[in-house]
């Protein structure tokens, strides 16, 4: 008798091997990457493999910053000092210019980054720059120490270091920044200055051309946008801290003029990088701006300038290029949020995603399950992509950035409330065990742009705090140069800041972090203190005058 066969829809194997082949397409195998605004932000242009190509869309945004190059004051800067600071990691320091294309540790540099930085912006790449030895205020000491290292080497002798920590150097750079310094009394900064000098004046030419930009490269092998910083960003803050001392200097010389012109000068540079396409650079244009308005400060306390000196002063800040908030910043935060998520395919893009994610912010164990897991685990680029998508609408990114529409500060403040909300509500939601997940690869791929989402979105919050603080510092200063103006008419400074009107100020500008009120002013509020003006801040809370460096929403202090 003859056995027969069961159907195949009884037999347990075949059931068996179903439900396994349906566990791994449901955990472990993407579906094809659809590109469309939903999934990848925008369409286009690709690369050759079909992938989108963000660089290429976001150099569409920046380059025209570059022509004509004649406009284009950091070109001259580029040419005039050769690799800035960071651009030095990329080779070894004391490779004469004429061998970096031929130098084993510089050749790579010269041929992937130089050359083609030089075609960009119509520099001859193999002229000598004419500053490339002129050194910043800290490195200048470093490379000093070095050089006294290697002389006490040659003669058999020990060197002992006094300041392994830069901590006495730290302490020199303040006090030469916040008050007037005579040659004498720190003459070992004197050669320096003198050195620094010719170079600091070119940069003052170089920041006041209409266009102050660089041509951006991936920095990385992974091609990933979130690697891409404007090779001099950091150089730029050192000249700022640089003008910082030559300003102190000059008070105490009675230059007033060259010291407002420092003044000035980072101010132009401030607002170039205040309008620029990145959240980064925007904030190293505060940071500028706020170092020269307390150089001004300097100015007024120590300076004694003329009326006709502060008549300028005026003059010069209503004629500065306005910043308009997050014009293009939004646009290439979405850029780059989109091809973070793109190159964590790749290794390069996967290690760096983990090293900047695995920062303080969350515990280990939602770091292991975010990164280091998620990271490794195949994920489905369009939902990814979908939930970023749905993410960026919420909070207002989706079409680059609802802050171009905030040109009222009361709107805006309110819209930044409103993303921060957002935000917040998802990192609450984050904080919780999210293992149940992961075994899914829909899940996993909605877990993965959440934690993305979260990660690279406070930026924007601080951003439009500091871009309140930087417009509320520069209204104190305006108002600070109209009570300079009113006591040498008058004698005196006036008991209300109504008084200024019309003779010094046309009107009295609104606070720009509450846009509700003006700012609160003081006469004689402590010994040695002619006067103090002071914001409220973002909080609207009046903390007295008193401004806590830790506390970006507090007070914002103007004291003469």
């Amino acid at each position: 008798m003859t056995k027969t066969s069961k159907p195949w829809y009884k037999r347990k194997r075949i059931w068996g091997v179903m439900i396994f082949l349906l566990l791994i397409y449901f955990c472990l195998v993407p579906s094809r990457l659809k590109i469309s605004p939903e999934t990848t932000g925008i369409t286009g242009p690709l690369t050759k493999d079909g992938r989108v190509d963000y660089f290429a869309a976001f150099e569409k945004l920046y380059i025209d910053k570059l022509n004509p190059p004649e406009e284009n004051g950091l070109r001259y800067m580029i040419a005039a000092c050769g690799p800035t600071i960071l651009e030095r990691m990329a080779m070894v320091d004391e490779v004469p210019w004429e061998q970096m294309p031929t130098h084993q540790y510089s050749k790579n540099w010269f041929e992937n980054y130089w050359l083609p930085l030089c075609a960009h912006l119509y520099i001859d790449p193999y002229q000598r720059p004419m500053f490339y030895d002129s050194r910043q205020f800290h490195s200048y000491f470093d490379n000093l120490k070095k050089e006294q290292k290697k002389a006490a080497e040659a003669a058999g002798e020990n060197f002992i270091d006094d300041d392994p920590k830069g901590e006495k150097l730290s302490e020199l750079h303040k006090t030469l920044t916040t008050a007037p310094w005579k040659h004498e009394d720190h003459p070992e900064v004197v050669p320096w200055l003198q050195q620094r000098s010719p170079l600091l004046d070119y940069y003052g030419v170089c920041v006041r051309m209409p266009n102050y930009a660089c041509w951006r490269q991936t920095g990385d092998k992974s091609g990933c946008l979130f690697a891409v910083l404007l090779p001099d960003v950091q150089a730029q803050r050192g000249f700022a801290r640089d003008l910082c001392i030559r300003v102190a200097e000059r008070v105490e010389r009675g230059d007033i003029d060259g010291a407002w012109y420092d003044v000035m000068s980072m101010k132009h540079v401030a607002r170039h990088y205040g309008n620029d396409t990145f959240l980064v650079t925007n904030l190293v244009g505060h940071a500028i701006e706020g170092m020269a308005n307390a150089s001004a400060n300097l100015i007024l306390k120590y300076g004694n300038p003329t009326e006709e000196q502060l008549d300028r002063f005026a003059r010069d800040l209503d004629n500065l290029q306005r910043v308009v908030p997050f014009s293009l910043s939004m646009t290439a935060e979405s850029y780059m949020v989109y091809q973070f998520l793109d190159c964590l395919g790749q290794k390069a893009g996967r290690i760096y995603l983990i090293d900047v994610m695995s920062r303080p912010g969350l515990d280990s164990k939602q770091r292991i399950h975010s990164f280091y897991i998620l990271s490794r685990l195949p994920f489905d680029a369009n939902i990814a992509g979908k939930r970023l998508s749905k993410l960026f609408g919420e909070y207002g990114l989706k079409d680059g950035g609802a802050f171009k529409r905030c040109a009222n500060p009361a709107l805006r403040h309110k819209y930044v409330e409103e993303m921060d909300r957002v935000r917040k509500q998802l990192e609450e939601k984050l904080q919780g065990s999210q293992w149940y997940r992961i075994p899914l690869i829909h899940t996993r791929s909605q877990l993965l742009a959440e934690y993305i989402f979260v990660h690279m979105t406070p930026a924007f919050n601080m951003a439009s705090a500091n871009f309140d603080r930087t417009e509320a510092q520069n209204e104190l200063l305006r108002i600070a140069i109209a009570l300079e103006r009113y006591k040498l008419a008058h004698g005196d400074y006036p008991k209300k800041l109504d008084q200024l009107v019309p003779e010094c100020l046309f009107e009295i500008p609104l606070d720009p972090c509450t846009t509700l009120a003006t700012f609160t002013y003081k006469l004689n509020p402590e010994e040695g203190c002619p006067y103090l003006i002071y914001s409220y801040g973002r909080n609207g809370k009046d903390d007295g005058g008193v401004e806590d460096p830790r506390n970006i929403d507090g007070d914002i202090v103007f004291k003469r």
